[in-house]
Formats: C-alpha cells, structure tokens, sequence
C-alpha cells in the first residue's frame, strides 16, 4: 500500500508542477485565448494534482513517523508556498480572463524561475533527508 501511495504522489507532484509551469508561462504573455485553456486546464487537473500531492503526502509522512522531523517541516514551508505561488497564479489568470480591461502585472515574469526552485528545494529534502 506505500508504494502505491508514493506513486501517486509522485505522479501528483509531476502533473502539480507541470500545470504551475504551465500557468507561470502563460500568464506573462497575456494572451486570452491560450489562458483561458491553461485556467480550464488548471481548474480541473492542476488543483486536483495539488490535493492529492497533500493528501498522499500527509499518508506518507505519518506512515514514515517523519511528523516531528525538522527536513519535514522545511519541506513543508516549501510546498505551502509552492501552493500559494499557484493560488496567485490562478487567481490572476481568473481575472485577467472575466476582466479584459486588467493589466498584467510584470513579476509574474519570474514565476517560473521561483517554481522550479522551490520545487528543487523540495525534491532535495525529500532525497537527502
């Protein structure tokens, strides 16, 4: 049974990071038509990802006993922010598509920079734990 939750979690993690990378990509460009696909796309697989990538990994933490673990509780900060930085970018996305007289903001233009990053930093902790 742990090795069929990790595998989720594994794939989650991938389709989770994916659909942010798509988004973070997107969204600079401000083209309509391609974000409204990328929200559609985020909307039903990107968020779904994200909460399997909680739950499988809540299961995988208390079956390893790893709760009280300081590399756990770094990873977790991580993965909250992780989590924000794809509820800004589909709150934006959102908006820019019901309001077409919203203006892009330009630090989205590091987005995916940050995403890969943190998502490095997470993957780190988890291996060399």
């Amino acid at each position: 049974m742990y090795d069929l939750v990790k595998s989720l979690h594994i794939i989650s993690i991938i389709v989770f990071i994916g659909g942010v990378l798509l988004l973070s990509v997107v969204l600079p460009t401000g083209a309509r038509e391609v974000l409204h696909v990328a929200r559609r796309w985020d909307y039903h697989v990107t968020s779904s990802a994200l909460l399997m990538v909680w739950l499988t990994g809540l299961c995988i933490a208390l079956e390893g006993h790893w709760i009280n673990q300081r590399w756990l509780h770094l990873k977790l900060v991580l993965v909250v922010i992780l989590s924000m930085l794809h509820g800004i970018l589909a709150g934006t996305a959102r908006r820019l598509i019901n309001d077409p007289e919203q203006t892009l903001i330009q630090q989205f233009r590091y987005a995916p920079a940050a995403a890969i990053v943190i998502s490095a930093a997470v993957i780190c902790l988890a291996v060399f734990r």
